[in-house]
């Protein structure tokens, strides 16, 4: 996957505005595996980069190798909120 600066925002407004839950939800109802991968994958990038925290997301190979998320109070770090206003 290649990193783009979009989706990386798009994860981090979704995070800012208290979505993310949301958007994880709807894409993982609409079926779109490429969307769902590209989604999660700059999810990690953004945990990668301490830009977001509370969460935490792996692949479940007991759900046929899905994307699993455990969450608790899921935001920005300051490093996230700075990458948003850049």
């Amino acid at each position: 996957m290649k990193r783009d600066w979009g989706k990386i925002r798009d994860v981090l407004q979704a995070v800012e505005e208290d979505r993310l839950i949301d958007t994880m939800n709807t894409l993982s109802s609409s079926g779109e595996r490429d969307e769902i991968d590209v989604f999660f994958g700059h999810l990690l990038l953004c945990l990668d980069a301490d830009l977001v925290d509370g969460i935490h997301v792996y692949v479940d190979s007991l759900r046929g190798w899905r994307w699993s998320v455990g969450t608790g109070p899921v935001h920005l770090t300051m490093k996230g909120h700075d990458m948003l206003e850049d």
